[in-house]
């Protein structure tokens, strides 16, 4: 998954939403909740506000945010 990673961050598409959502879903794998928030955030940037896209990025984001928690919940 490393390896598959770096290859994606190598040259990271924003534009390329199943590119973003390997990258993310590798992230939430690896439990690097933080990475995957700004990946998205860094992403969100290149799409208009109320956009399909930024709300994909959104999306993405809550999915996150959901996997972090139900982690750190577990944890207790």
């Amino acid at each position: 998954m490393q390896e598959r990673l770096s290859q994606l961050l190598a040259n990271p598409d924003y534009n390329n939403l199943e590119q973003v959502k390997e990258i993310i879903m590798i992230r939430l794998n690896l439990k690097q909740y933080q990475q995957a928030k700004q990946f998205l955030a860094t992403g969100k940037k290149n799409h208009i506000s109320g956009s399909s896209q930024y709300l994909i990025f959104e999306l993405l984001k809550k999915r996150v945010t959901d996997a972090e928690l139900t982690d750190n919940g577990s944890k207790q």
